[in-house]
């Protein structure tokens, strides 16, 4: 459903210098933005295809770039002093608590709603998984494990064997 994005026309850098940017915003106005810490002023904006929520945080993935998550199940991987589109995947979900997190090799995993777990990346296939019960929340591990709880108990490590 999702895939990789050569280029995107649709960010726009909004004055100021856009290395000093920090993307710390994700509204629900179908965008994710960047602010300058300094100053707290915009300096990017780039639309996405669902509204942010504040129970779903972006995560930093390394220094150059951040992983935003939007209501509509879908993930954007984005240049950090752009705004530029990297990547992006969309699901059949919807997402209204627990952010993604970075994953071993550059795999994302995302929590949807109904309790399924999306496992994504620039370099791997997307892939929707189902634990025994409703997963809640997910977190990278020690020794490459990605670890989710689930809401009726128990675990599951949804980690490639």
């Amino acid at each position: 459903m999702g895939g990789q994005v050569a280029g995107d026309e649709h960010h726009r850098p909004v004055g100021g210098d856009p290395r000093a940017a920090h993307p710390s915003r994700l509204d629900g106005d179908l965008a994710a933005h960047a602010l300058g810490l300094a100053d707290g002023k915009e300096r990017w904006r780039t639309p996405l295809r669902g509204a942010g929520s504040p129970e779903v945080p972006p995560v930093a993935v390394g220094a150059d770039s951040v992983l935003v998550a939007h209501r509509l199940g879908g993930l954007d991987l984005l240049e950090t002093a752009t705004g530029r589109r990297r990547w992006q995947v969309a699901t059949d979900g919807i997402a209204v608590r627990g952010g993604p997190v970075t994953g071993p090799q550059g795999t994302f995993a995302f929590p949807l709603d109904d309790g399924r777990l999306v496992l994504a990346g620039p370099t791997r296939a997307t892939e929707t998984l189902q634990a025994p019960n409703r997963i809640s929340g997910v977190v990278a591990g020690p020794g490459g494990l990605l670890v989710a709880a689930t809401r009726g108990g128990g675990g599951f490590d949804p980690s490639p064997r």
